[in-house]
């Protein structure tokens, strides 16, 4: 078995430290870190920081002019990859971390434009790579002018080969790929909310719901309904929340001295998959997940963590009821 990253939309992760930051300002950045990355990256980089043995693969899209960079950067951090090039800039997302004030700032790009042609190419290679019983991921935005419906063939045709599908994304793309049924997806609060409206579900208190476990886990289960084996649920610094037919575990831990919030769904992720393939139960998974994507706070970049630190975090994990 292994883990496939599919990357539709890549960046170029830069991340500024500016203290006291305020719009509309000029400053000097104090530090700068450029990271190749996108969220199936992140998510491999963690994957690997977890785990040397485990089989992981990423199929991407990439700017031609950035394939190098990856190449390298995939290579330095033994990740297996194929490429897809494309005749556009890779997008490049900015973060602006204040130490003084403990806030970040984000900065989006759009990224280019796929036709059908590269479309065609990543299900091919898909079809090509995938073996019955691999995990295929397929997380992050999908680049601008593309079929909302993108992620929903996709997993489709994965699992007709076989694949245990896995959907992290948010929006039209998320709605529309849960309509293939994934085994598993992960939301955040605001997400989760996209899909429940496009569910027409009664969530019209939702400023009500904020961070009420117990809400969020009544408003979740009826989605398991409709196949969905795993729902998780991050909610940032207030912890996670795992929904499935048969186990609903909430989870929390607490982080000191928060470095840099970028990615860490990413490795919350990973910490759940790399122990998910290897046949661990549900709560083990749960606690590697909310493990990793406190780590993955503790240091600057996705997935950049030290599996020290991780180790030390995973004994502080608190699950509730």
């Amino acid at each position: 078995m292994k883990i496939i990253a599919v990357l539709l939309n890549p960046t170029i992760d830069v991340i500024y430290e500016i203290s006291d930051f305020k719009v509309g300002e000029t400053f000097k950045v104090e530090k700068k870190r450029i990271f190749p990355v996108g969220k199936g990256i992140s998510f491999s980089l963690a994957g690997r920081k977890l785990d040397k043995t485990i089989k992981l693969k990423v199929l991407a899209f990439i700017g031609r002019k950035d394939v190098n960079c990856y190449s390298e950067f995939l290579r330095s951090k033994k990740i297996n990859y194929e490429f897809i090039k494309i005749d556009g800039e890779t997008r490049s997302n900015k973060t602006i971390n204040d130490p003084i004030n403990n806030t970040t700032t984000h900065i989006r790009e759009l990224g280019f434009i796929l036709n059908q042609k590269k479309i065609q190419k990543m299900k091919f290679l898909l079809k090509k790579e995938i073996k019955k019983g691999d995990i295929c991921l397929f997380s992050g935005s999908i680049p601008p002018q593309t079929d909302e419906n993108i992620y929903r063939e996709l997993i489709q045709l994965s699992k007709e080969k076989g694949a245990i599908c896995v959907l992290d994304s948010s929006g039209k793309a998320l709605i529309k790929g849960i309509e293939a049924v994934p085994h598993i997806i992960k939301p955040n609060l605001k997400e989760l909310l996209q899909i429940l409206e496009s569910e027409n579900l009664q969530i019209s208190a939702s400023k009500e719901i904020s961070y009420d476990y117990r809400k969020i886990v009544k408003i979740t289960k009826p989605l398991l309904k409709k196949g969905l084996k795993i729902i998780l649920i991050t909610l940032g610094a207030r912890g996670a929340i795992m929904v499935t037919s048969t186990l609903i575990k909430i989870g929390k831990i607490e982080v000191q001295n928060v470095i840099d919030t970028v990615g860490s769904g990413d490795s919350f992720l990973a910490g759940f998959l790399v122990k998910y393939c290897k046949g661990n139960s549900l709560e083990n998974c749960f606690c590697f997940a909310l493990a990793a994507g406190a780590a993955n706070t503790t240091k600057l970049g996705p997935g950049q963590f030290d599996t020290s630190k991780f180790y030390s975090l995973l004994d502080e994990v608190v699950l509730f009821p």
